[in-house]
């Protein structure tokens, strides 16, 4: 069976859409189970209290639906039959039975009048638009019957056409409209978490912004104490490149800043926060290293990637880098802001004694001596 776009649909294989899961049909039979208890208690009170007449009818009724729904229980539990024809019988037995107490109990019935409505909707809700439109003409076509069949409410033929069209109605209307309110959900989560990233990320290069970088540092700051794992912060400054704004223009400026950004990424894991502080100045968070010597070799990586980037058109045009480096978790440095005013401070320090090389701050958690290796 198949109602194409409505989510009720066979696959190839003669199973239901993944979502249509025992655990769902589970929790449909608890809902009739407790239902059909507050159902017995409220018949019971009524009866006993006689101020509204007997309601001995209609008891017996309820009481069996709700047994019909134990033993269904069972059923599912066991899987004795295929998911479509559980969920297709279930609809069939349930409407049948309020069908039955409709036309044999009459004016006693009209309490329950409202359940087949409530039933078709919790059916759509937990399987898809497809069973409530299923569930929506089963009920109206029995409770159309049993009408038919009871003197009580034929004599009202208004309102049993009234309660037919509000069964096939208002389950189909309201579990589409849940559909639209879940596609609106999804679409506004996903529209937040685009502005989310675009707030978090460079517009030239793409690479994570100072934001992104900072939030990534807090997050080792708050976890690596308790790790045996080394992590490095490394501030990388571009040299040479205000001579490739000046003499080329800024269109080729930003071509070598995506070339950077693309050098650095690739100089790195795919799970290291490569990101682009402002300028031409960058930073990468390396988290996981096995030992602190691996700093050095990635910073020697960084700088020989940096070295092979050209400047179209202009042969003589070269770009480097200088970088300073601070390893984590380092007992000196307390927080991720201070992170990064050491690593800049080292990188600040190359440049002013030639540029093109690496210093490393000595990791005082895990001692490692400062080395600097010339570009």
């Amino acid at each position: 069976m198949q109602l194409a776009g409505l989510g009720f649909k066979a696959t190839s294989g003669g199973g239901f859409h993944a979502r249509w899961q025992a655990s769902n049909e589970l929790a449909q039979i608890r809902l009739r189970v407790v239902g059909g208890l507050l159902a017995a208690c409220v018949l019971s009170a009524l009866h006993l209290w006689g101020g509204l007449g007997p309601f001995d009818k209609p008891l017996p009724w309820v009481l069996a639906y709700v047994l019909g729904s134990v033993v269904w229980w069972g059923v599912v539990k066991l899987r004795l039959a295929p998911l479509k024809a559980r969920l297709l019988a279930a609809s069939l037995l349930e409407q049948g039975m309020f069908a039955g107490v409709l036309a044999n109990t009459g004016e006693q019935g009209a309490f329950l009048l409202g359940v087949p409505i409530f039933t078709s909707l919790g059916h759509g809700l937990r399987f898809g638009p497809g069973m409530a439109i299923f569930n929506s003409i089963v009920s109206a076509s029995f409770m159309a019957v049993a009408f038919h069949a009871s003197p009580y409410w034929s004599s009202m033929p208004g309102l049993s056409l009234g309660m037919c069209l509000a069964v096939m109605s208002v389950p189909v209307y309201g579990t589409l409209l849940n559909r639209r309110l879940q596609a609106q959900h999804r679409e506004a989560e996903q529209r937040a978490a685009a502005w989310e990233s675009a707030s978090k990320t460079d517009p030239l290069t793409g690479l994570a912004n100072r934001v992104a970088l900072m939030e990534a540092l807090e997050r080792v700051h708050g976890t690596q104490r308790v790790s045996d794992r080394v992590c490095a912060l490394f501030y990388v400054d571009l040299d040479g490149f205000k001579a490739v704004n000046d003499q080329a223009g800024h269109a080729a400026g930003d071509e070598v800043l995506t070339q950077v950004a693309q050098a650095l990424r690739d100089a790195v894991r795919a799970d290291d926060v490569v990101a682009r502080l402002g300028g031409d100045e960058f930073a990468i968070l390396t988290r996981g290293l096995a030992h602190a010597e691996g700093a050095q070799a990635v910073a020697d990586k960084v700088l020989h990637a940096l070295r092979q980037i050209r400047v179209a058109g202009h042969a003589h045009l070269r770009v480097g880098g200088s970088i300073g480096a601070c390893l984590l978790p380092d007992a000196d440095i307390t927080s991720a802001r201070e992170a990064v005013r050491v690593a800049d401070e080292l990188m600040l320090a190359i440049k002013r004694e030639g540029k093109g090389a690496v210093r490393i701050k000595a990791n005082t958690s895990s001692v490692q001596p400062q080395r600097t290796m010339p570009g």
